[in-house]
């Protein structure tokens, strides 16, 4: 075996420290709340003692830091730092386009990428499919909140207050709306994982979306399909939403 062989697999192997470090930091990234250490060892499916060495070394580094009172482990400044810089970098259209061509070939229906602006739900992306559907929008476009899917999961993952106003608009135009419970729906689409609308947009027109989340978890965009609703068969559905919901997964950044 030569050196560069040697490099090579050295480099798939990697440092299984280092990956388990990163599993712990994600331990306390994602609780709600500064975690003990019998805490973090048992999430990390390991014994304390050896959690403790894990904790000893990341509190060198910064990327964690321990109350002296309480002895709880939370997030330290360096993680911070590197969360405050995924941000900076973080180029939600960027980042989604390979994905948005892959997503559209594999599903051969039109995909777009919606975010969210102080006007509403804004298509970034639209890639049509050869399937012809009766479709308005482009780049740039605005759409309504709860008549739309993208609308439905963006809405459902921010703070109320940000779509308040416009859903009250949106209520005193459309008769059929003033009646919706938006935080019912809103907690049904979080629950399922994603939004389905059936023609209230577009006649005929069926779409799907999906949330994507930025480095610190916010919802940084919805992903969405639509099609003609009698090419919706059970089996095309949920291909569809295997093949969206692995997308949105791929594009979203995890949080450390």
């Amino acid at each position: 075996m030569t050196l560069h062989a040697v490099e090579e697999d050295a480099r798939d192997l990697g440092i299984k420290s280092v990956v388990v470090g990163a599993g712990l930091l994600h331990v306390i990234a994602t609780a709600p709340r500064p975690l003990s250490l019998t805490h973090i060892a048992r999430e990390g499916r390991m014994p304390t003692s050896k959690a403790r060495r894990y904790m000893v070394s990341l509190l060198q580094s910064g990327l964690v830091a321990q109350d002296t009172a309480s002895r709880l482990y939370e997030l330290g400044p360096a993680a911070l730092q590197l969360g405050l810089a995924a941000v900076a970098r973080f180029d939600i259209n960027k980042r989604a386009d390979p994905i948005l061509q892959k997503l559209a070939g594999r599903i051969d229906e039109t995909v777009g990428l919606m975010i969210w602006s102080p006007r509403g739900p804004t298509l970034t992306r639209l890639i049509v499919s050869n399937h012809p559907i009766a479709l308005t929008m482009r780049v740039g476009s605005i759409i309504p909140v709860l008549p739309t899917a993208s609308g439905q999961v963006l809405a459902s993952h921010l703070d109320p207050a940000m779509s308040a106003p416009l859903i009250a608009a949106e209520k005193a135009k459309q008769s059929i709306l003033a009646e919706m419970d938006e935080a019912s729906l809103f907690a049904s689409v979080r629950k399922q994982g994603y939004a389905r609308i059936d023609g209230t947009l577009l006649r005929g027109v069926t779409a799907f979306a999906v949330p994507v989340f930025g480095p610190l978890g916010e919802p940084a965009a919805a992903l969405n399909v639509l099609g003609r609703t009698d090419s919706f068969t059970p089996a095309h559905t949920k291909n569809v939403l295997k093949a969206l919901q692995d997308a949105a997964k791929e594009i979203s950044v995890s949080r450390l």
